[in-house]
């Protein structure tokens, strides 16, 4: 007979194989990825500061403060 537990369910990586990072490189890694979805727009409607709901100041900051430059 087949059990449910006979079946392997998982795809993808699971929990302990993802790389853990500190919370700035986190942070760092994800404001890349926004602007690079935005082509590097920082301020208006579909900029990364408004899709990270944050003060066009403020994005502009972390951004400095993490070493990241527009794409």
């Amino acid at each position: 007979t087949l059990n449910v537990q006979d079946i392997a369910l998982e795809v993808g990586p699971t929990a302990d194989a993802e790389e853990i990072v500190s919370l700035r490189e986190h942070e760092r890694r994800y404001i890349q990825q926004v602007l690079k979805q935005t082509g590097g727009v920082v301020n208006g409607p579909q900029g990364a500061a408004t899709l990270r709901d944050l003060p066009v100041s403020t994005q502009y900051d972390r951004m400095k403060k993490l070493g990241i430059e527009r794409p």
